[in-house]
């Protein structure tokens, strides 16, 4: 491309490109956040402060700060926790369907 675009772009440094995390967790994800990252299901992990992570994750939602990749992190620990330490999430890791009997 090369004499159809400018040289600048061309020859620009490559860029990584990023999932719009910060959307999808005050958007689509918003309802999981909440029921994984709740007050009651932080303080039973009892691995960080629920008022801590509930201040991070309300003020990723109000613009304020992008903890994204830390609400990310937190709820991606969540659902590795429930697949290999909790009761139903055995069943998971043992070919279950969480549903029911049937194999996955």
């Amino acid at each position: 491309m090369e004499g159809v675009l400018p040289r600048d772009v061309i020859w620009r440094p490559n860029a990584g490109f990023t999932a719009p995390a910060r959307a999808w967790l005050s958007g689509q994800l918003a309802p999981l956040v909440s029921d994984l990252l709740s007050p009651e299901r932080v303080r039973s992990r009892g691995l960080f402060d629920p008022k801590e992570v509930q201040r991070l994750v309300a003020a990723n939602q109000a613009g304020a700060e992008d903890n994204a990749l830390r609400i990310w992190a937190l709820l991606t620990l969540e659902l590795w926790q429930q697949a290999f330490f909790d009761d139903h999430g055995a069943q998971r890791v043992a070919g279950k369907d969480l549903l029911g009997d049937t194999d996955v």
